[in-house]
């Protein structure tokens, strides 16, 4: 696993418990222990700060690089008919041409 992976689940495990009813009943203050609002503050610049030394352990690369122009038609497309529709095409797509190759003894892992 990369430090990119790791950052992004990291990333998303700090987003989840940010955003639960325990963080943010902390951060107001309601149930458990009153925070001062510059606890909070203080709180939510270093989770900040987590959340961005996660993000840039590693450069992300996208696996397909789409053309301008593919880009924009994507997003029209998710405009019209929505994200989960396109995605699920594109991914039929992709699934269907890779389909054509051989791709037997080719390790999926990252190196």
């Amino acid at each position: 696993m990369t430090a990119g992976v790791l950052g992004r689940r990291f990333s998303s495990l700090f987003s989840h418990l940010y955003f639960t009813p325990f963080w943010t009943s902390y951060l107001r203050g309601d149930k458990l222990t009153k925070a001062t609002e510059l606890e909070s503050k203080k709180f939510d610049k270093a989770l900040d700060e987590i959340l961005d030394l996660l993000n840039n352990l590693e450069n992300d690369d996208p696996i397909i690089h789409f053309g301008d122009d593919v880009i924009e038609n994507i997003e029209r497309a998710k405009k019209k008919y929505g994200d989960e529709t396109v995605d699920e095409k594109i991914n039929t797509i992709v699934r269907e041409m890779l389909s054509w190759l051989d791709l037997e003894g080719v390790d999926s892992e990252e190196t």
